[in-house]
């Protein structure tokens, strides 16, 4: 399923605001920074209106000026205030969800207007030369799943964290979902069947020839796309990182009140080899974290995958596994945490967060740089999660 935003999005003409000749952005771990020179062409229509920069990313390969695919990041601006011909200078950091997979993405910097934090209104749209190709946890040779009476047996070649060797992975989790299509590497709705929580996994590092167990959800009657994702926890809960949709549909159909006696229900077993993922991405629109409620998982067992299932083409894609949905983390203030709060964050131990504790109270998050083991990579992936 693929949904083009400009079906969502109105494309003003003329423009009340256009982007600058200065603009970009740079994107690192979960945090996109973004600037961009504003030039008002309408002050009044500029002033009424609440403004937004967003960066969005379509695979390659992808034509037109319409924006499509993944909203990467979004910075909002608040209303803008200026003359005719008046230029505005404008920048910040904002959480950054990129989507699923390993293919090559094609960004562009949008400038939008709505009201209440809604924006439906397109002004510019800047198309970046250089395509993204992000360095997510991903899954590796022949997935597959096999469904028993009560559970799901959950097989994998290979987890691997491609990022740098310090660059430690979130909490991941295996999710089995039933879709209404095949999953497209954007927001979702759909039926959690089963999840398997794994530990983080460092940099350069892997978990090969995995079979995993975990109690299953009965799957309601239709005809379901199923998809294995792969998901890491960030500061904004969890966001699927890769994915595997399997080429056969799941049909389920409503069972008679009466069964015969001697009727036995046959496994339902199948694979599929890491490929090329099938389809464009899903719109905005759609929600990403509709879940059912999370199911608990039987005890994750690293053991040699034997040859289950029958073969399927897909490519590298997430695992689904039914994970406990936590709530979105709110930002932490870091001149009243307490040591407990500060420690929950990803990347500060107990000794940074004695340190902040010392230092405090901080200005603006770039006076954390004071703190010792706090270096300006380690701050812009804490930038998210703190507020001053």
């Amino acid at each position: 399923m693929s949904v083009n935003a400009a079906a969502v999005l109105s494309i003003e003409n003329p423009p009340a605001v256009i982007l600058g000749a200065a603009h970009g952005y740079t994107l690192s771990g979960d945090q996109a920074y973004i600037n961009a020179e504003l030039e008002v062409l309408d002050a009044a229509r500029a002033e009424s209106s609440e403004w937004a920069l967003q960066l969005w990313a379509a695979e390659l390969p992808y034509e037109g000026d319409a924006p499509a695919g993944v909203k990467v990041a979004e910075l909002p601006l608040g209303s803008l205030r200026g003359g005719i011909e008046h230029v505005l200078t404008t920048n910040g950091y904002a959480f950054a969800r990129p989507p699923a997979g390993s293919r090559e993405q094609v960004m562009r910097l949008i400038l939008v207007s709505g009201t209440d934090g809604h924006f439906d209104h397109i002004h510019d749209v800047a198309r970046y030369p250089r395509p993204e190709r992000f360095l997510l946890p991903c899954l590796l040779d022949n997935v597959g799943y096999r469904f028993t009476d009560d559970a799901v047996e959950l097989t994998i070649g290979e987890i691997r964290n491609p990022r740098e060797p310090d660059n430690l992975s979130g909490t991941l989790a295996l999710e089995l979902w039933a879709l209404p299509e095949p999953y497209a590497g954007g927001d979702f709705a759909g039926v959690a069947l089963a999840g398997v929580m794994l530990d983080a996994i460092p940099g350069q590092g892997q978990r090969r020839d995995l079979c995993l167990v975990a109690q299953t959800k009965p799957v309601p009657p239709g005809r379901w796309s199923l998809v294995l994702m792969l998901r890491e926890w960030t500061c904004a809960g969890y966001v699927t990182r890769d994915y595997v949709n399997f080429s056969q549909p799941y049909v389920r159909e409503i069972q008679p009140d009466h069964i015969p006696a001697g009727t036995v229900a046959e496994p339902v077993v199948e694979t599929a080899p890491v490929g090329d993922v099938v389809g464009d991405v899903v719109s905005e629109l759609a929600v990403e974290d509709v879940a059912e409620p999370v199911l608990e998982a039987a005890p994750v067992v690293d053991v040699v995958a034997e040859p289950v299932l029958q073969a399927a083409q897909a490519k590298s894609a997430p695992k689904k596994r039914q994970k406990q949905v936590k709530p979105t983390p709110q930002p932490v203030a870091v001149n009243t945490a307490s040591e407990a709060e500060l420690t929950a964050i990803k990347g500060i131990d107990k000794k940074v967060a004695q340190a902040i504790i010392a230092k405090r109270p901080f200005a603006t998050l770039d006076e954390l740089l004071q703190v010792k083991g706090i270096g300006n990579k380690r701050l812009d992936r804490l930038r998210s999660c703190l507020i001053v």
